[in-house]
């Protein structure tokens, strides 16, 4: 254990640079900019593939919509005074 001390007492100190903190600094405060593309597309994807879900169930015969209609049903959430 003692030659564990011995080699810990050995590390040198490393100062920092004097502009360290300023960059920190500076890049905590710029903002992250999004290209207006990758919005544009990210809301594209999304788009599709809702309109591809919608498309998909609309196109199923009626027996799997009241199959699909059996799984989600309707509860009645209204709240009473009692």
């Amino acid at each position: 254990m003692e030659d564990v001390f011995k080699q810990l007492s050995a590390i040198k100190q490393v100062k920092p640079s004097e502009r360290l903190y300023a960059k920190i600094l500076l890049n905590i405060q710029t903002p992250a900019v999004y290209p207006l593309y990758w919005s544009i597309a990210v809301v594209c994807l999304l788009l599709f593939f809702v309109l591809a879900e919608w498309h998909f169930i609309a196109m199923q015969s009626p027996h799997s919509v009241e199959a699909l209609s059996t799984l989600m049903s309707k509860t009645n959430n209204t709240l009473y005074y009692e």
